[in-house]
């Protein structure tokens, strides 16, 4: 009988979103059968030997319900990455562990309803533009970088308005870096680094996603990176299959962590060495017959 396995994905997922496709075809030539169901759908979730929520791009918008997604599989013993893992990067505390570790990331402020006067706190950050995002999200939805003092009304307006929804904010020093040299990234799978990209925004623009019109390319990571990436895919209380670290380099404070990307992250196949797309696929397919 065939290996089965599902690559979740949401529903509206964008026409232009192929970058798996090297995957698919690497996993179908080991001879699995593989399936790309929407993860809100009633499939048969226990009938496949494994399953990966590839490209659940809207589990933002209906934590909840993916929370109890994640729970179901969990239940039924075939999911990656290990729930308990996923349950955690869903909700950005998990900055606060790799902080504690030693890892080094972004000053942050964390904004409740209780405490969003604490907004005023960005003007000790010593810089011109400061940052809000969401504790749970992704493609930069819900972030703000806002001038410090003048639009600090207004980005508190927008705390107010993201925490209806969420639990936190987070209120960050803007890092100037982002707007040219963008975002820098290293995929793991396997316990190993795959490899490296650089993604860099359009001109004027902070956001690094291919919807906003951002380039990217392959990018060696330095030792320093390395050893970074790999000692916060550590901290993952779960263990991993797979991981992406996202990282800017901040003129003041260095190499920061940004983003554990543990739960539905782009991995720039595109870039990635064809040997490192089968390794993937052995990697899964070893999981996924146990």
């Amino acid at each position: 009988m065939k290996t089965r396995l599902a690559l979740a994905r949401c529903q509206n997922l964008p026409e232009w979103e192929v970058d798996d496709q090297p995957l698919h075809t690497a996993l179908r030539r080991l001879g699995i059968h593989l399936e790309t169901p929407n993860w809100e759908e009633n499939a048969n979730w226990s009938s496949y030997d494994l399953v990966v929520p590839r490209l659940t791009w809207n589990y933002q918008e209906h934590p909840d319900a993916f929370a109890k997604w994640i729970d179901a599989r969990e239940r039924d013993g075939n999911l990656c990455n290990p729930a308990s893992t996923l349950r955690w990067n869903m909700h950005k505390r998990y900055l606060r562990d790799l902080a504690k570790a030693g890892i080094p990331t972004m000053p942050t402020i964390w904004l409740t309803a209780q405490n969003l006067h604490a907004i005023q706190e960005a003007a000790h950050f010593g810089r011109e533009q400061a940052f809000l995002k969401p504790a749970i999200g992704a493609t930069a939805s819900g972030t703000l970088p806002f001038s410090v003092p003048s639009e600090t009304g207004v980005a508190r307006q927008h705390a107010e308005s993201l925490l209806q929804t969420f639990d936190e904010v987070l209120l960050q020093p803007f890092c100037p870096s982002v707007m040219v040299e963008g975002e820098y990234s290293v995929l793991f799978w396997g316990g190993k680094p795959s490899h490296g990209v650089q993604k860099i925004p359009v001109p004027g623009d902070y956001r690094v996603q291919d919807d906003f019109g951002a380039k990217d390319k392959p990018w060696q990571p330095p030792r320093e990176v390395l050893d970074i990436a790999h000692r916060a895919v550590a901290v993952a209380p779960g263990g991993w299959t797979y991981a992406r670290v996202d990282l800017l380099r901040d003129p003041e404070h260095g190499w920061c962590v940004i983003e554990l990307e543990m739960l539905e992250p782009s991995l720039f196949l595109r870039h990635a060495p064809a040997e490192q797309i089968t390794r993937l696929a052995d990697v899964l397919l070893a999981q996924a017959r146990g």
